[in-house]
């Protein structure tokens, strides 16, 4: 008994020892800090980068799109940490204080721009100053409250800078000073303080300022905790958390308060854990993940608050206990998470909240090797296919708003196994497929408006199985496919073409190209980022896992090998991914004999060429379909191994690289089928082949629902290249991230692009200026050439996560631009 009874002692005093490490009096110098990554500032920027600065030194680091694995960014001029970072209405990065290389604070300020790659010094603050907060105002000036002194003494001195003038001027200052509070800022502009550290230890006050009149005034109530090193995150209804922390005697808190600015404080239901220095977002379905912190000991637990507060629900834990740590929400809702260990990954990255699938109206006609194409209003275009022995010359419109199907004209030729490909002007062009045995050469043009169907010239050759890319200059790439009758038998295909032919927009007409190096049936062909066309894998003599991919390039029509591959695949599907690479999934190896399903997965890096092995889905599968989601992640449905039929769904993350299992709900599998991204974020999944029919089911695929997401009206691309977004709700009015700054976190709009036809994401950035505005963004110049701005291109918005609806870039072509500036994020010149 009285040995439990010292450990538990034992325990309390070495926890409070390691909070009066950072809570107590420091000395004036010689407090050097080092690795681990603790004390820094991670900060969403508006091409979709998230820069972490400081917290071992002057280092930054920039995380891509997509990526875990940091690019070293310009240092600071100096040391800092436990400072401030925040975006500014010109998406410049401002950081401010915070603790020296020798432990000090710090009064001097340096300002990130993005687009330079640059750091400058800007002018300092009055008061030296760490662990206080800092709060964009609407107007563009920022609030910096609080904080702790050269000599380690909670401050009062609050301070306002205008970025146009670089100015700084002293406000009325706090009624109690404080270090290691929470600012809010709340919905009608006005800033809500809580908390900290004070002389007298940890407060329960809480006060608001005013910036019209300038002025500070308490609240009419106080938390019924005192605390400080909590973590207060927003609301959408506008109800603030306010989670964990220390109390006065230095011991971690599990209790939690739920601030009503109108009506005062009630309690909240307590964490499992008591935790302080953790980091509490704002998902965008209104749930609070609190990650981290220190209890008994640095922590990994990961806990759940709903939007209904019913109680905090169990995650599974991080990678590595963390504390002192980031946590940036990323689009889509998936958590960055920076530092704060002692040992393991630098980073690490928690998946948003998975969706979910449900039925829609079924096809009129059901039917399998169909396709299903975006059209410019929205609904999908499915066309042919084939039903039983029936090959189909039917069409049919989903329109999601309504949940139904319209029957479109008729094809002039029955087909399937045909491509379609959304054009630039928003027709659709249909090659050649299967009839009566035979491949077609016949190529047709839907319109849209006049829902009709017109022929134009036929391919050089007849194709069934082969591929379609749209190109940067609106022509379409048809490579390979079989030329005559009969099914390939595994490993071979005497059918199979190894030429390729190019639709010239303009003229309508086809021109030959350069062949490439083997013949290909069931491969696939990318657009890649710089242009190029990567053609994966397929059926056909002489392919090896060595020739099995090679790309085309339109500009010098020439085709060149790329490294090999871990295995040669048909039957796959190969995806772009946010950080530019391309992954490959599953499928057969058409040489063994064995008819070996692959659950691998491998990925393509453009830049270098190569190919190297990722994580491998949970189930083999073949005859599947993938879809890049807005989230970045990559959605896999469906598909057959030699089992039978794969009746689950599975989630991609490629910055994790992990995989999440999805079980759809009465679903059994199929094969044959289509998916196509709809403008409201959702998947539309359609028809298909399930022992022994054809399918005329159709079901959604669906991210959780954002009770704060942003409304798109339009967007357009204006003469200058700037993509001219108009809509609402671009302006926060919740926290997204609150992490150890215990700044007002609110994520700023991110406007997305995505190539429709291929998939790429970029992230254009905002021009100066539009940071807050409500319900207009203006993005930065785009470049010519830019694969997303070449072709149907989709826009997204984001606010703390949650996508808009998407709507079609329409307007002006863009400026002329070297061929060698590539606009997507990673592909360097």
């Amino acid at each position: 008994m009285f040995i439990k009874f010292g450990l538990h002692w034992l325990s309390i005093l070495l926890i409070v020892a390691f909070l009066l490490a950072d809570s107590a009096p420091r000395p004036a110098a010689g407090r050097s800090f080092s690795p681990p990554l603790q004390g820094h500032t991670a900060t969403l920027l508006l091409d979709g980068r998230v820069l972490a600065a400081g917290g071992d030194g002057a280092n930054t680091r920039l995380f891509a799109p997509g990526s875990l694995q940091p690019l070293p960014g310009p240092a600071m001029g100096a040391a800092r940490r436990q400072h401030t970072a925040t975006l500014l209405l010109s998406g410049d990065l401002l950081v401010a204080g915070g603790l020296d290389a020798d432990g000090r604070a710090q009064a001097s300020v340096e300002r990130f721009d993005p687009a330079a790659n640059r750091w400058r010094e800007v002018a300092s603050m009055h008061t030296a100053r760490a662990r206080h907060t800092a709060t964009l105002l609407g107007d563009g000036e920022l609030l910096i409250v609080g904080g702790e002194s050269e000599a380690n003494a909670a401050l009062a001195s609050t301070e306002r800078y205008a970025p146009a003038q670089d100015r700084w001027r002293e406000v009325q200052p706090l009624a109690t000073p404080r270090a290691g509070h929470t600012a809010t800022l709340l919905p009608d502009g006005r800033v809500l303080v809580v908390g900290g550290r004070g002389a007298g230890g940890a407060l329960a006050s809480i006060e608001v300022f005013d910036p019209r009149t300038q002025s500070w005034s308490a609240a009419p109530f106080t938390l019924q905790t005192p605390r400080f090193d909590h973590t207060a995150t927003l609301r959408p209804d506008g109800r603030i958390v306010i989670a964990g922390g220390s109390d006065r005697f230095l011991q971690p808190l599990a209790s939690v308060e739920i601030i009503d600015p109108a009506r005062g404080v009630i309690v909240g239901p307590s964490l499992a854990h008591a935790r302080t220095r953790h980091t509490a977002s704002l998902r965008p379905d209104g749930a609070v993940i609190v990650t981290g912190g220190v209890g008994l000991e640095t922590l990994d637990a990961v806990e759940l608050l709903p939007p209904t507060d019913a109680g905090w629900q169990t995650l599974p834990p991080l990678a590595v206990a963390r504390s002192e740590h980031t946590a940036t929400l990323l689009p889509g809702g998936a958590l960055l998470i920076v530092g704060g260990a002692t040992a393991g990954p630098t980073a690490e990255r928690l998946p948003g909240a998975p969706g979910s699938a449900q039925a829609v109206a079924p096809l009129a006609l059901a039917r399998q090797r169909h396709t299903a194409t975006l059209l410019f209003d929205g609904s999908a275009l499915v066309v042919g296919g084939l039903a039983g022995v029936d090959v189909l010359d039917a069409s049919e419109r989903y329109f999601p708003v309504g949940d139904e199907w319209r029957t479109a004209a008729t094809l002039n030729q029955p087909r399937f196994g045909h491509t379609a490909t959304l054009l630039g002007d928003g027709a659709v062009l249909v090659t050649g497929g299967e009839a009566g045995g035979a491949a077609l050469a016949t190529v047709e043009r839907f319109d849209p408006a006049a829902n009709a169907w017109r022929t134009l010239p036929s391919m050089q050759f007849a194709r069934k199985r082969h591929s379609a890319t749209l190109l940067a200059d609106g022509g379409v790439l048809v490579i390979g496919g079989e030329q005559g009758a009969g099914a390939a038998a595994p490993g071979v295909s005497d059918n199979a073409s190894r030429s390729a032919e190019r639709f010239i927009a303009a003229t309508g007409r086809w021109q030959s190209t350069a062949a490439p190096a083997a013949p290909r049936v069931d491969h696939t062909a990318t657009l890649l980022p710089d242009g190029r066309v990567l053609v994966v894998g397929g059926v056909g003599a002489g392919i090896t896992s060595l020739t099995a991919a090679e790309a085309y390039d339109p500009a010098s029509n020439a085709w060149t090998t790329t490294g090999a591959m871990q295995h040669l695949r048909a039957g796959h599907t190969a995806t772009p991914l946010p950080d530019g690479g391309v992954l490959v999934v599953g499928g057969f190896d058409p040489t063994d004999e064995n008819f070996t399903v692959f659950s691998s997965a491998e990925r393509f890096d453009p830049a270098t060429n190569t190919w190297s092995a990722v994580a491998a889905m949970t189930t083999p599968r073949q005859h599947h379909v993938a879809v890049l989601l807005p989230s970045g992640e990559v959605l896999v449905v469906g598909g057959e191994n030699r089992d039978g039929l794969v009746a689950s769904a599975e989630l991609y993350d490629p910055a994790s690289d992990r995989w999440r299992t999805l079980i759809l709900p009465d679903e059994e599998g199929r094969i044959g089928h289509a998916a196509t991204l709809l403008l409201d974020g959702r998947v539309l999944i359609v028809g298909g082949w399930r022992p022994f029919a054809a399918l005329n089911e159709a079901f959604i695929y669906a991210s959780p629902p954002a009770p704060a997401a942003p409304a798109l009206e339009q967007a357009v691309l204006d003469e200058g290249g700037r993509v001219i977004v108009r809509g609402s709700d671009f302006r926060p009015a919740s926290a997204a991230s609150s992490d150890n700054t215990r700044q007002s976190a609110a994520n700023a709009p991110l406007v997305q692009l995505r190539h429709a036809d291929s998939g790429w994401l970029a992230w254009p950035g905002q021009a100066s200026g539009t940071l807050h505005a409500n319900t207009l963004i203006t993005s930065t110049a785009l470049l010519s050439d830019s694969a997303p701005v070449n072709g149907p291109t989709l826009v997204t918005v984001f606010v703390n996560g949650a996508g808009s609806n998407s709507r079609f870039l329409a307007g002006a072509s863009p400026p002329a631009a070297p061929r060698n500036e590539l606009y997507l994020p990673l592909i360097a010149k």
